[in-house]
């Protein structure tokens, strides 16, 4: 069974290491205060001092939400009618776009805050410029700025929506080795195309490829979630120095058909730690506050849309133990590279009941819900570009983040399990040089698929922060239970409906739930799939959050009258992130229900 490789440079950077690292942070932006985003301290600055310190979404951000609100935070207190005034939402630029009909809202508890919400979605793959002019600030006017930001399409609906071209083509690739984003021993490599990807094209190790200086294949994961992309080294560290190629072939293709026309990324991987130990630091998902960004509570995250209602089913989710780290700040002052590694667990509250359209119980609950990161979460501390002047302003934090959602009830698992990629996390970095800890505050929008029958949203308040004594912080509890399967799409022993096969229809994949997420690498897996006793070759799986997803290339058809198909599934090696093997197997044999073609009745004159 193949399973991560870990191989550590070293442990938990003494106290000592720690408070450098800290102090070393803070001369670059930050300042002690207690609270996690005390942006000026206790003597914030007066009249020419005053500036925009914070927004979401960032300035030049893509990929956002239709149903993101603008989330700005200044450097004193911001009245509601001023900002009504002061600040513009335009759909283009601000010479030719139109206007963008706003409700300026407070923030709670945080009167440097305004949260603009539209009062209609915006749309998809469109451009929008957030123009702050003249804003009077209870001490001071601001500096003017201009904000852009860019909308992702939307994923599923006419093409026209969906994809951001007619080519098929990489739109952004991150980390794209700049001063702003540099590749890193640790990093992993997200790419995001201008249309959906076909998953059935792309293949580690054929239309996808990171080899090393010596053409040798790299080990590593690839992950697929509608347009993106995320290729993670299974070794903890790369080689910095080495010259590494990451090739996509031409055999890729998008969901429209197009084929991609072939690139290659070269890079050298830079060393995240030269001559020490690594700097890691033991944070916390933090519970019962409301963020110092949007007013919300934190960490709590909650699933929105048609389906659902709105703000009626939330999830807090939680963390004792997440290990971050960080990049040697002696050596990467300005831009401060951190990851989050894979496996780690957020652990989700029961949203019970589930209510649909925020009203009518569903009759179940959600049962417990794990987030488990999917691969390394990378992002960088960078310069606050909002307050160049001001020594105090926060530095930006930008972290990457990939999902894996599974809950442990299975009714409720086989309606919200599955992949979210690239959740981009915008936020502040606060660092305490007293204590030597690292606290960040972020915000985020997540955009679930409900019951496969709408994309919902939800905006995340996220916030970490260090545990004060690094020297002795709480240990993490290691993952040695093997997933279960909870149910699948051909169980001939349903409790529902008994034999699943009567009411599957032709066509679909053969889908099977477990109550954990799935390793989504299958190489050490077994499927063998039969139709009228000859194993078929051409069988494509993947995972989809805590789902294997079982497609044959011809379909599973109904019985006909002269044609008459059996079928059988043989399933077992399958593995959840943490590499804990399943301990079960399935080998069953199965026929769809005959398929009535035409049908004769005969009538006489008192009736049939």
């Amino acid at each position: 069974m193949k399973t991560r490789m870990i191989k550590r440079k070293g442990t938990l950077l003494s106290s000592v290491a720690v408070l450098g690292t800290a102090m070393l942070l803070t001369a670059c932006g930050g300042d002690g205060g207690d609270s996690p985003v005390d942006d000026f301290g206790s003597n914030p600055g007066e009249g020419d001092n005053q500036a925009l310190l914070y927004a979401y979404p960032d300035n030049g951000q893509g990929e956002i939400s239709t149903a993101a609100p603008v989330v700005l935070r200044f450097s004193s207190a911001v009245n509601l009618g001023e900002a009504q005034n002061s600040i513009t939402l335009y759909e283009g630029d601000a010479q030719t776009g139109t206007v963008v009909n706003t409700t300026p809202e407070s923030v709670a508890k945080e009167p440097n805050n305004v949260l603009l919400q539209p009062d209609e979605d915006l749309k998809p793959s469109q451009i929008y410029t957030v123009v702050i002019d003249d804003l009077r600030l209870r001490k001071g006017v601001a500096k003017d700025q201009t904000l852009t930001f860019t909308t992702r399409p939307l994923n599923e609906g006419p093409k026209d929506l969906v994809v951001k071209k007619d080519t098929f083509e990489v739109s952004r690739h991150m980390p794209d080795g700049s001063e702003m984003e540099p590749v890193m021993d640790f990093s992993s490599f997200r790419f995001q195309f201008t249309q959906p990807i076909d998953r059935a094209t792309a293949t580690y190790g054929d239309s996808v490829t990171l080899t090393s200086s010596g053409g040798d294949i790299v080990d590593a994961t690839l992950l697929i979630d509608g347009a993106y992309m995320t290729v993670d080294p299974d070794a903890e560290y790369l080689n910095a120095g080495e010259t590494y190629t990451l090739d996509i072939t031409a055999d890729l293709a998008s969901t429209y058909g197009q084929t991609f026309g072939a690139d290659s990324y070269t890079f050298t991987p830079k060393d995240s730690s030269p001559g020490r130990d690594p700097a890691i630091l033991v944070q916390k998902l933090t519970q019962g506050n409301t963020s110092r960004l949007t007013g919300k509570p934190i960490n709590q995250v909650p699933v929105n849309g048609t389906l659902l209602g709105e703000d009626d089913n939330i999830t807090q989710a939680s963390a004792e133990v997440v290990r971050a780290e960080l990049a040697d700040v002696t050596t990467y002052t300005d831009v401060t590279p951190i990851r989050l590694p894979k496996g780690t667990v957020l652990n989700g509250a029961e949203i019970n009941p589930i209510l649909i359209g925020g009203e009518v119980p569903a009759g179940f609950g959600s049962g417990d819900v794990t987030m488990t990161v999917l691969s390394d979460a990378s992002g960088y501390l960078v310069p606050n570009p909002y307050a160049e002047n001001n020594p105090d302003a926060l530095r930006i934090v930008h972290l990457m983040m990939d999902v894996g959602i599974a809950t442990s009830e299975a009714r409720a698992n086989g309606a919200f399990t599955q992949d979210l990629l690239h959740i981009e996390l915008v936020g502040l970095a606060e660092v305490d040089p007293e204590a030597g800890v690292l606290n960040l505050d972020a915000v985020s929008m997540v955009e679930p698929n409900i019951l496969g029958q709408e994309y919902g949203y939800g905006m995340l308040s996220f916030q970490l922060q260090s545990y004060k004594d690094q020297s002795n912080p709480p240990e993490g509890i290691a993952d040695t239970e093997p997933p279960t399967l909870q149910s699948w799409s051909l169980d001939p022993m349903s409790n529902l409906v008994g034999d699943k096969a009567t009411v599957f229809r032709s066509g679909e994949s053969i889908v099977l739930n477990f109550d954990d997420v799935l390793d989504p690498d299958l190489s050490d897996a077994s499927v063998v799939f039969y139709r009228n006793g000859v194993e078929q070759a051409d069988v494509s799986m993947y995972v989809d959050g805590s789902a294997l997803v079982v497609t044959p290339q011809n379909d599973i058809t109904y019985n006909y009258q002269n044609q008459q198909n059996a079928y059988r599934l043989q399933v077992n090696g399958i593995s959840d992130l943490a590499g804990n093997e399943w301990n079960g197997s399935i080998d069953n044999a199965f026929a769809l229900p005959n398929y009535i073609q035409n049908a004769t009745q005969t009538y006489d004159e008192d009736g049939p």
